[in-house]
């Protein structure tokens, strides 16, 4: 098998630097002979021309098989997990609210302070009084604990409830999640799926038998946010 010579130069690469799972990664897709034309196909669109497309590439599959774990749970799953984060987050702002409390976080870059370096994200009422006294001094920015708390269930709930592309948790699960988040860097990155590409890649890692008819079905399903 003839790989493009920027493949051989990652492989050489990541196997100087020893064990990883992109060099797991890399000796999986290219292995066997329908890895060559994928390559090639990839290497054909390849800007610049060095060797960053193929780093580029590795990176969006490490990405690609390795989603949040909601995304491999029914959309029912989902949409019951996000609406109990919402509703937990809501009972939790009634219970602050009824105990008369009101906490703010800051976020402090390397204060020193009475020989003591302070640097990460605080509860500043739990801070000590002068630590306290020197954030109101320099006028350090926090925000409402109340607020982080609503704005991140609002953005799981939308993330969970909104997310586009629905998929049976069933046994490919997995690969249907890949393949469609292939697709879409693909799309992105070059106004076409690659359908070829995605099929060997999928077919490699997930031990399935797509075609590229099988590609475009599972594409598409997804762009209309159909069950697959």
């Amino acid at each position: 098998m003839k790989f493009p010579k920027d493949v051989l130069s990652v492989m050489d690469e990541l196997k100087r630097a020893g064990p990883s799972r992109s060099l797991d990664l890399m000796k999986r897709l290219t292995a066997y002979p329908e890895h060559e034309a994928m390559w090639r196909s990839l290497a054909k669109r390849a800007t610049p021309r060095d060797d960053t497309w193929v780093w580029a590439f590795l990176e969006a599959v490490e990405h690609a098989s390795d989603l949040p774990r909601h995304q491999y749970r029914s959309n029912k799953d989902r949409q019951e997990l996000g609406e109990r984060i919402r509703a937990l987050s809501t009972e939790l702002k009634v219970l602050y609210e009824a105990a008369g409390l009101s906490h703010h976080v800051v976020r402090l870059e390397r204060e020193r302070i009475r020989k003591e370096v302070f640097d990460g994200v605080y509860v500043l009422e739990a801070l000590p009084w002068d630590v306290r006294a020197r954030i109101e001094e320099r006028k350090i920015q926090r925000i409402a604990v109340l607020e982080v708390l609503e704005r991140a269930a609002a953005a799981a709930h939308e993330e969970l409830c909104h997310a586009t592309g629905k998929v049976r948790a069933g046994k490919n699960v997995r690969a249907i999640r890949f393949l469609r988040a292939l697709a879409k860097r693909n799309r992105a990155k070059y106004g076409t799926p690659l359908l070829a590409v995605i099929a060997t890649v999928t077919n490699t890692l997930y031990d399935t038998d797509y075609d590229q008819t099988d590609i475009r079905r599972l594409v598409t399903t997804d762009r209309l946010g159909e069950d697959a």
